[in-house]
């Protein structure tokens, strides 16, 4: 992994298998990490308390909707949906 920090990684023999571990990070770090991260990149944004409504694939765009119902969409060449540990 040249050039990344992997922060908190911790290995434990949680696994069913022989010879195999489980590998995890803290939530909390991992987060973390991520955002010091994407702050450096000015051409990425994050959109937070948003619902995914519809992805139009031709046009690359991603519609959503926020949490007072306002609607709007982004486009972008990369998406990447991620929905949280508490997602309904």
């Amino acid at each position: 992994m040249s050039g990344c920090t992997v922060v908190g990684v911790i290995s434990s023999e949680f696994s069913c298998l022989a010879g195999h571990a489980i590998f995890s990070i803290s939530r909390e770090d991992l987060n973390f990490a991520l955002l010091q991260e994407i702050e450096k990149m000015s051409n990425v944004t994050i959109e937070f308390e948003k619902k995914f409504e519809s992805f139009d694939a031709a046009a690359n765009v991603v519609h959503l909707t926020g949490k007072e119902g306002e609607k709007s969409s982004i486009t972008a060449r990369n998406v990447i949906g991620a929905d949280g540990a508490f997602s309904k």
